[in-house]
């Protein structure tokens, strides 16, 4: 019953949010050259809260549809570097702004194809490296890395944020939970705590594992959930088996 009301509640949502986006759009087209800098701040700041309440609803809907078993993926060959190059370009802006070193370095090995669903892998990394550049503050980096064991891809997202307490580390791919200490700069945690149960969600169904380790562990195991010391970063993991 749970699955099912937020299910329904979420798509009466994105109905009049998606419209809402739609008439600031055209607003903005129509009469944003006669608008004052006040003005478009205001209608800037609509616009984002709009996105940010559109993705809270998506996330609620693949929350959904995991707990129905029901996530579609569509599996496909893919260049999986060159996806992961997509999505830095997309954060190149934000990471700016911050003030924070983004990077990425590819398999030494050229990795020719794996099979998966691009659009649901994009999900994933960019949930990784968004919480990344969220918990890293202005001077710092966050560096995604490819490489390739065996008959797998392991795709690595590392910052040198504000790390994560070792009590959070086994609850972290749990729905809805969210670090009460240490991430947050505030007294209420921030976030959903979707994200990275979503993102779970998605590796398993493409075969793979995701875990978290601390920067100095030199052989992690997978699902193995030992964790980095806080204001000293974490390293983000996940495994997908390649398709030479």
């Amino acid at each position: 019953m749970e699955t099912t009301f937020v299910s329904i509640a979420a798509h009466e949502l994105r109905t009049p949010l998606t419209s809402i986006k739609g008439y600031l759009s055209v607003y903005l087209s129509d009469y944003g050259n006669s608008l004052n800098q006040d003005q478009k701040n205001l209608l800037s700041h609509i616009g984002i809260a709009t996105d940010q309440l559109l993705a809270l609803v998506e996330n609620l809907l693949n929350v959904s549809r995991v707990e129905r078993q029901a996530i579609a993926i569509n599996i496909k060959p893919i260049d999986w570097q060159a996806v992961i190059a997509e999505v830095i370009d997309e954060f190149r802006e934000r990471a700016i702004q911050k003030n924070i070193q983004l990077e990425f370095t590819g398999a030494p090995e050229r990795i020719l194809t794996i099979k998966a669903d691009k659009v649901r892998l994009t999900e994933v990394v960019s949930n990784l490296i968004a919480n990344s550049i969220k918990y890293t503050n202005p001077g710092g980096w966050v560096k995604v890395s490819v490489e390739k064991k065996e008959n797998e891809v392991i795709t690595s997202v590392a910052d040198n944020g504000r790390g994560i307490p070792k009590e959070a580390i086994p609850h972290l791919f749990t729905k809805f939970y969210r670090v009460t200490q240490g991430l947050t700069q505030g007294n209420s945690p921030e976030g959903t705590g979707l994200g990275l149960y979503i993102s779970k969600a998605i590796v398993e169904l493409h075969h793979g594992k995701i875990w978290v380790e601390s920067p100095a562990r030199q052989q992690p195991e997978p699902q193995a959930m030992a964790g980095g010391e806080e204001g000293k970063g974490s390293v983000f993991r996940f495994s997908l088996p390649i398709e030479s």
